[in-house]
């Protein structure tokens, strides 16, 4: 595996630690902390700080119903597990790479017999879910071609699972992570070295500034 060059901030990791992202958001993350040494020894930091000042808060009257707070210690523990889950993965013989556990989970089968979604010859999609406005999908683009140029109105997380895209000046590989919040159309475009596999998350629709993929974009759900 290539080097990581790209991480998620620490204060992205602290949401992710306290349960404060998504289902969608918190794959991404969790995803990428299980392929990432540097992030996985900040998320332990952070969970090693958060419970001493668990352990030292004082009790609390609690105003919330049983079912709720049932609800919320699962979404709250839920990215600590994810962390643990390194071990298995599941080799992928098309791509090359050796799937994280947490990943698998949301894959109909595995990796290699999941059905796509042609979005055009030459990009395809498989979501995995949908929460809300929220959403997790893998996309494939093939080598040396671009995703249609499109802004955003909320947030994307992306992670490359294989191969490598640019985006304006900067490079982005596999492991890397690519966050992205900005108003200004922007153009990721594979790599000339083959093709590229990503997990993205993305919390509201895209901006296209192109006419044809505004009108396919209720169906694709992006």
């Amino acid at each position: 595996m290539t080097p990581i060059n790209y991480h998620p901030t620490d204060d992205a990791l602290s949401k992710y630690v306290a349960g404060q992202y998504d289902t969608a958001f918190s794959l991404v993350l969790a995803t990428h902390v299980s392929q990432c040494v540097k992030c996985q020894n900040t998320v332990a930091l952070q969970q090693e700080v958060s419970g001493a000042a668990l352990s030292e808060a004082k009790p609390v009257k609690m105003e919330m119903g049983a079912l709720d707070l049932l609800e919320r210690a699962e979404t709250e523990t839920r990215p600590i597990e994810n962390v643990k889950t390194m071990i298995p993965k599941v080799r992928s013989k098309i791509f090359g790479i050796d799937v994280p556990a947490i990943l698998s989970r949301y894959l109909d089968g595995d990796l290699d017999s999941i059905k796509w979604q042609r979005l055009s010859p030459s990009l395809k999609q498989h979501i995995l879910l949908v929460n809300g406005k929220a959403s997790a999908r893998l996309l494939w683009m093939a080598p040396g071609k671009a995703v249609p140029a499109h802004g955003h109105s909320g947030e994307e997380m992306t992670m490359i699972l294989s191969g490598g895209y640019y985006d304006g000046d900067e490079a982005y590989t596999q492991g890397d992570l690519h966050f992205a919040d900005h108003k200004t159309p922007h153009v990721p475009v594979a790599m000339d070295d083959g093709p590229c596999l990503v997990i993205s998350a993305l919390d509201s629709p895209l901006i296209f500034s192109n006419a044809i993929p505004k009108l396919l974009q209720p169906f694709f759900k992006m």
